[in-house]
């Protein structure tokens, strides 16, 4: 079967971090790339705030139709999958809205929501409609971290020791990524410490979590402004929609619903909190 697809937003990841000239166009790190290139998949169009983005991005990939609001492409396209690739801070509002039409699906980026009330709001709402939420938090569809869960659950990693989290530029922006991955790890987030570096003169995203027979690791590296670099993220877009795909099927269940993401976010509200106090306390 085939779905149509609307993308909102139309900026690196809606549309621009491997298009024509980026030195990525083989790798998968827009939403635009990949959906174009999916089998059972139709981009009707985009939908961004700057109507200029949404005019570029039709171009870019060839697309007629240019939807100048969501509302006007969610009548005029009828998608049947909507996309949300903007700040965080708009994901509530675009949400809310997009909860009042038939789509089958909804694929988000994290985090679902900025604040708590907001994402516990969207929850019951979809749950109400009826209407599935994947959220993107990447680990979750690579397939090399799909075996180490797999290798976890198993035994074979053995019991969990400690673990760490060094991040910049937000608990919600990148801590949650490590936090959603230590919940679907380990289910909680016990003997693991998590430390925000007050910097942004780079990307600080470090981690470690220890066993008792192995380990995973990882250091940041930034895979969509380094073309040279090839990692095993470069077609994480690819297997999340493959994964949304497979769900509509009923092939098998999403990787990382909006309950899972509303854990996640549970969880940096709680981190946030105890950073606070200690900063009163001293």
């Amino acid at each position: 079967m085939s779905y149509n697809v609307l993308i909102i937003g139309a900026g690196n990841k809606g549309a621009l971090a491997d298009a024509p000239g980026t030195g990525n166009r083989y790798k998968y790190l827009s939403y635009a790339h990949t959906i174009n290139a999916y089998p059972g998949f139709e981009l009707l169009g985009f939908v961004d705030k700057d109507v200029s983005k949404t005019m570029d991005a039709c171009i870019m990939w060839d697309i007629s139709n240019v939807f100048p609001s969501i509302s006007a492409g969610m009548v005029n396209g009828k998608p049947d999958i909507a996309i949300i690739s903007t700040p965080d801070d708009t994901h509530y509002d675009i949400l809310k809205q997009l909860v009042g039409y038939p789509l089958n699906i909804v694929i988000c980026e994290k985090p679902l929501c900025s604040e708590l009330w907001q994402a516990r709001e969207i929850i019951e709402l979809y749950r109400q409609k009826n209407i599935p939420l994947l959220v993107d938090y990447t680990r979750r569809f690579i397939p090399q971290y799909r075996q180490i869960k797999a290798e976890i659950d198993s035994g074979k990693y053995g019991a969990f020791l400690n673990g760490f989290c060094y991040f910049n530029r937000g608990w919600l922006h990148t801590a949650s990524h490590f936090i959603d991955m230590a919940l679907w790890f380990n289910g909680s987030l016990d003997k693991i410490t998590i430390h925000e570096i007050p910097t942004d003169y780079r990307w600080v995203y470090q981690w470690g979590m220890f066993y008792e027979k192995d380990f995973a690791s990882e250091n940041a590296v930034n895979f969509v402004k380094n073309p040279h670099v090839d990692t095993m993220y470069d077609k994480h877009l690819w297997h999340l929609v493959d994964n949304a795909y497979n769900f509509l099927e009923g092939r098998e269940p999403l990787f990382c619903t909006g309950e899972d993401a509303m854990k996640s976010l549970e969880e940096c509200y709680k981190k946030m909190m105890e950073v606070n106090e200690r900063r009163d306390f001293e």
